[in-house]
């Protein structure tokens, strides 16, 4: 059998269909089936948010830490939120995060509130040294996960962090 022009998108198909007669040989056919494209899927449209270019910032992180059951900053911390400030400028700011923590001593409560105090405190002090209070975001979360079961432990629980974002 001989194909003959098939007509374009047509795919030769080959069936073997017995006959009735022959038993040995197989009668050989070539049917066309036309070729069915894919479906076409539309782009998806983007919000005006999907479009946008997220910016990235660059993170810069400083802990301070707080002796047992205070919220006022040593010192220590005193400096070490001013070295932080000092390093990063204040023009290259773009927002700020203070996460604020308590050991596990004291109620949950209790640990909360004074995890805020703490956040607060680091925040007046940012303040003070000319950064933009519509920029800083406190998150004051109580005790810490760790399991504070040693004075060392706790003490390493006991801290507020700072996280800058900078351009």
């Amino acid at each position: 059998t001989k194909v003959e022009s098939e007509p374009k998108n047509t795919v030769p198909v080959v069936t073997n269909i017995p006959e009735k007669k022959e038993a040995t040989k197989p009668k050989t056919t070539i049917d066309t089936v036309t070729k069915v494209a894919a479906p076409v899927r539309p782009n998806p449209v983007k919000t005006a948010f999907q479009t946008e270019k997220k910016p990235k910032y660059k993170e810069l992180h400083t802990i301070v830490y707080f002796p047992f059951d205070i919220d006022t900053l040593t010192q220590t911390s005193i400096d070490t939120l001013q070295n932080f400030v000092n390093r990063i400028g204040l023009s290259t700011i773009n927002r700020i995060k203070i996460i604020g923590t308590a050991d596990k001593l004291g109620s949950d409560q209790y640990n909360l509130r004074l995890s805020e105090f703490r956040a607060n405190r680091v925040k007046q002090f940012l303040i003070s040294r000319g950064i933009d209070p519509k920029l800083i975001k406190i998150n004051a979360v109580g005790e810490t996960i760790s399991t504070g079961i040693t004075e060392e432990e706790r003490i390493l629980n006991r801290y507020v962090e700072v996280i800058i974002y900078i351009d």
